[in-house]
């Protein structure tokens, strides 16, 4: 079967596909042909990944991971049950933790109204490099203000690749308005 048949038959794109093979989670063969070599699947490849992917998203744990596990060279058998039971408890473990944390939404910083965002971060009274908006809020000066001290250069921003105008140091927004 070729890539945008098995695609298909796994209901995801020949992109994600390409995904998990690149990542090596899926087997497949490779076959010499006119336009050069070109990966082929059998239906018990895509059944073993279609198993091992949807465990992965039932437990959290990827198949990837237990690879080197699972290629370990003659380990006696009841050694290997002692350490499926081991994985068994933390996957129990685990699953018990996830129930808990939907039963109790305030451990994942929920309030108790579901419309109201949890405060998340520092405040901005604490925090040492402030956003252009964070420092207008802040000074009680406004956005347009500030981008045109930092232009004029009377404001001397931090920059971060892709940030725009950066962010600004408190000292520097201090001196900033001092000097006004």
């Amino acid at each position: 079967m070729d890539k945008e048949k098995a695609a298909n038959y796994l209901k995801m794109s020949v992109r994600q596909l390409q995904r998990h093979m690149a990542a090596k989670r899926i087997e497949y063969s490779t076959v010499d042909t006119p336009r050069g070599k070109e990966a082929r699947f059998t239906r018990e490849q895509l059944d073993r990944f279609k198993k091992e992917w949807r465990e992965e998203k039932e437990t959290g744990i990827s198949p990837v991971a237990l690879a080197p596990v699972r290629q370990l060279p003659e380990v006696p058998s009841d050694a290997m049950q002692s350490i499926a039971e081991v994985l068994h408890g933390l996957q129990m473990i685990q699953r018990e933790i996830v129930e808990e944390m939907k039963q109790r939404p305030a451990l994942l910083g929920a309030t108790s109204n579901p419309t109201e965002a949890a405060p998340i971060g520092v405040s901005i009274e604490n925090k040492l490099m402030l956003t252009l908006p964070e420092a207008a809020e802040l000074s009680g000066i406004s956005v347009d203000t500030l981008r045109a001290a930092v232009r004029d250069g009377k404001l001397k921003p931090v920059r971060g690749i892709g940030q725009g105008y950066g962010k600004v140091k408190r000292s520097e927004l201090d001196r900033f308005i001092k000097s006004l």
